[in-house]
């Protein structure tokens, strides 16, 4: 890990937190956040032992109980809550983002309170309202227009392939899909999901694009990627238009890929996956990369399950310029699978191309093979990857 600022930041702000609950203003208790504890105070120069109820931010009830007052009879002081984001009406309009809705559940006041005179025993309650909001970005925002996220008091959820059928890019949610809360003790130690039914834009045998009932599922974006690598959602399309359907398939939709390497992060899924990128650097789709490995010789390869004549391939190669140090490679060799078990160039003289924010194909005369490969060679000081390949 090349700095040390993100996990000593975490050591230190955690055991930190509890400090940040409560303070004591004037005669007033006020509770800064929400979260289950006890605490001790001294207010109008007496001790107070306060006990916070709450299961935000997955059940808004927050339940205050004074457990001990010094002695000198009940003492008069007001308990101040506040009302935390999620549960009153921001962001305001005009924003980088804005409520797609107008919740009528939304508080509009930062606080709420109550001042009694308070002994042993006594308590307050109060019900912070924990709608499902539809937030949407400014126009302005590229990356997000036409799309929605979901909240849920404070939680932002996502969707994730691994409750979709392991793909998310080509789903859409209209915006009248209702999304209902549901709490699972046993998900990702514990939390509050949301279903409904959204759609699914799928490719019909004549190439046109449908709309079909799916199920949604959606889990708090936090806990990702705790059950398996795979896509991965938060802003929706809301109409099929921005849905990203794979492409129709070729020889490599169904041959099992292979590398020399595969950085942990990534995926070989993504070789053949058939979501095609905007360009080199499109991080919205899956890729390959053999990320550390910089200036080495290394391979990708499809087997088939039984002889298969190839007489073509097309690769986009991935590239980060400006963010890490994946290039495109120095070059890249196009090799089948000979009944010998030896591997044969498909055109010797002919490298495979190397073209940023492109697709670099080669047609050659046709090969019935088990299996093919890319030899590929790296940058000096580089590494590469790859977003898509396809076998014809």
């Amino acid at each position: 890990f090349g700095t040390s600022c993100c996990p000593v930041n975490v050591v230190r702000t955690i055991p930190s937190v509890p400090g940040m609950q409560w303070a004591v203003q004037g005669d007033a208790a006020v509770a800064c956040l929400l979260q289950s504890g006890t605490v001790q105070l001294r207010i109008a120069d007496r001790a107070v032992t306060l006990r916070m109820e709450t299961g935000w931010p997955w059940d808004g009830t927050v339940r205050v109980v004074v457990e001990e007052v010094e002695e000198g009879g009940a003492l008069p002081f007001t308990i101040r809550v506040r009302v935390p984001n999620g549960a009153r009406a921001v962001p305001a309009p005009g924003g980088l983002y804005e409520y797609a809705d107008d919740s009528p559940a939304i508080l509009a006041t930062d606080w709420v309170e109550e001042r009694v005179a308070w002994s042993a025993g006594s308590s307050a309650e109060w019900e912070f309202p924990l709608p499902v909001r539809r937030v949407i970005a400014r126009d302005e925002v590229a990356a997000c227009r036409g799309r929605v996220a979901i909240e849920r008091g404070p939680i932002v959820y996502c969707i994730e392939g691994v409750d979709h059928d392991g793909r998310v890019e080509d789903l859409w949610l209209p915006d009248d899909a209702a999304l209902t809360p549901r709490w699972e003790p046993d998900l990702l130690g514990g939390v509050t999901v949301l279903e409904g039914v959204g759609l699914r834009a799928v490719r019909a045998a004549d190439g046109s694009v449908q709309s079909v009932d799916a199920p949604i599922r959606m889990i708090p974006y936090y806990a990702w990627a705790n059950r398996g690598s795979g896509g991965m959602a938060v802003w929706i399309p809301r109409s099929p238009a921005l849905a990203r359907l794979p492409a129709m398939p070729t020889l490599a939709t169904d041959a099992p890929p292979s590398a020399s390497h595969v950085f942990e992060l990534d995926t070989l899924a993504a070789l053949h996956d058939g979501l095609h990128p905007e360009s080199s650097g499109d991080h919205s789709v899956p890729r390959h990369t053999f990320w550390p490995r910089l200036g080495t010789e290394e391979w990708l390869r499809y087997d088939f399950a039984a002889p298969t004549q190839v007489s073509a391939v097309r690769v986009y190669w991935f590239d980060d310029t400006g963010l890490g140090r994946c290039r495109v490679p120095a070059n890249a060799q196009v090799e089948t699978l000979a009944a010998d078990g030896a591997w044969q160039a498909v055109n010797a003289f002919v490298p495979l191309g190397v073209a940023i924010n492109a697709w670099n194909e080669q047609s050659f005369a046709p090969v019935t093979t088990t299996a093919i490969r890319l030899r590929i060679r790296l940058q000096e000081e580089f590494s590469a990857g790859m977003l898509e390949w396809e076998v014809r």
